[in-house]
């Protein structure tokens, strides 16, 4: 079966590859691959019909797909789908499709790469920032040295949804890009944070303190006295959601962030 159609989703969006497809009432596979994934895209007389992305099938690996940055494309003709995943019409896939489109016009501003390495903001101007918690779990693989393909991969999270993340978390202040990925260090964390950290939290919920963040080390496999700094955050993730006020948990967070643009 010829190939007839190829090129970067860097040049071409996928959603312009598929109103192409749409509009030219096309059968066959839209095969795309990126550093780490490949997916499918199959049309029928230009509707979508079935996507299978990694361990997603359907509008969720469709929606998937369409968040990636970067990666090759290449549609085969005449190519049948093993099966029917998609029962949405297209015209309205198309319209999410765009939307989201227009979410990565901002996105992209700041990332414009997947190989970008983003650091804790040096800055003390952050004001109150709530993160959720899937913003901590993106904030706890921010080590100055990881880059945005390695935290997607990490994750298993989608490309769209961990730049969006960041994206957030750099305009409120949070983060900054590093110029240059820096070398892989582990640096070990001291005890005066530990003692900031059992404070804040002991000021919160009170003596069960030392005990939840004792076990929240171990569960990360670490000990006190040799715990590395690129999973400080995700100590700090734990243990903040043992504290059920939403307002003293905002208060904990901020001052914890202040923290750790420090260490």
């Amino acid at each position: 079966m010829a190939e007839t159609l190829a090129g970067s989703i860097a040049e071409m969006s996928l959603l312009k590859i598929l109103k192409f497809l749409n509009s030219e009432k096309m059968n066959g596979c839209l095969m795309v691959t990126n550093n780490y994934e490949r997916g499918e895209i199959h049309v029928k007389s230009g509707q979508i019909i079935h996507c299978v992305s990694g361990s997603n099938i359907g509008e969720s690996a469709l929606y998937n797909m369409l968040g990636w940055i970067e990666g090759h494309f290449s549609f085969e003709n005449d190519v049948e789908a093993p099966e029917k995943s998609i029962e949405t019409p297209t015209e309205q896939l198309l319209l999410e499709g765009a939307r989201m489109t227009e979410d990565w016009q901002s996105i992209k501003k700041v990332i414009s790469s997947m190989d970008i390495v983003f650091a804790l903001s040096a800055s003390s101007s952050t004001g109150a920032v709530n993160l959720q918690p899937d913003e901590w779990q993106i904030l706890a693989q921010i080590n100055g040295n990881r880059t945005i393909a390695e935290i997607v991969e990490v994750t298993g999270k989608d490309e769209f949804e961990v730049a969006k993340i960041l994206f957030q978390l750099h305009s409120s202040g949070l983060l900054e890009k590093e110029n240059k990925p820096a070398k892989s260090v582990s640096v070990i964390i001291d005890e005066a944070f530990f003692n900031k950290i059992e404070e804040e939290l002991t000021k919160v919920i009170g003596p069960m303190a030392m005990l939840i963040i004792e076990e929240a080390i171990e569960e990360l496999g670490e000990t006190r006295s040799a715990f590395p700094n690129d999973k400080i955050a995700a100590l700090v993730e734990k243990v903040s959601n043992e504290i059920d006020e939403e307002d003293k948990k905002l208060q904990f967070s901020q001052i914890m962030i202040e923290s750790l643009k420090k260490l």
